[in-house]
């Protein structure tokens, strides 16, 4: 029996050591995703002034999460964009309106779509790059450190494993 109780020790600090690596690359990997991963966002409805025989100027808008700084540079535009009435009917891109990416604006077209707004409100959903965010060989690489986090635990499973197969006379 005291021959074994060495190996209950290692065993049970191998189990802890992969319960806290598990924990870690579950940490980790939320990080990584939060610098690296585009966030979704649909803005409340925004009131446009339309009237039945034309939009009118102050139909222009701008989204709440418009690129700013480095983003407007065209590196971290908007993606994904549509833009609904407050019914959620989908409107047309270049018939119904017309949408600026990079300065994150978009401003209604003079159209039976637009003219028909009931309530004059429309509502945008898009794509788009958080405060923080990577772009490049930085976000890439750092994407690839959860995957080799993984890797370590792994690998240092397994030569825990051997190592005590080895140690109580077993050869695989």
């Amino acid at each position: 029996m005291e021959k074994n109780t060495p190996l209950v020790g290692i065993m049970i600090s191998v189990f802890i050591a992969v319960l806290l690596g598990v924990v870690m690359l579950s940490i980790s990997s939320d990080q990584v995703n939060d610098i690296t991963g585009l966030q979704y966002a649909t803005d409340a409805e925004v009131t446009h002034t339309v009237n039945t025989s034309a939009a009118v100027a102050t139909a222009t808008a701008t989204v709440t999460q418009a690129p700013t700084g480095w983003k407007a540079n065209g590196e971290c535009a908007l993606t994904d964009f549509v833009l609904t009435n407050s019914s959620g009917t989908a409107l047309t891109l270049t018939t119904d309106y017309a949408v600026d990416l990079d300065a994150g604006t978009y401003t209604l077209v003079n159209s039976t779509a637009v003219l028909a707004l009931e309530d004059n409100k429309t509502i945008a959903s898009y794509t788009y790059c958080p405060d923080g965010y990577q772009t490049g060989f930085g976000g890439a690489s750092l994407n690839l450190v959860p995957g080799f986090f993984a890797l370590a635990i792994l690998v240092s499973v397994a030569f825990l494993i051997f190592w005590i197969l080895r140690r109580e006379g077993i050869e695989l």
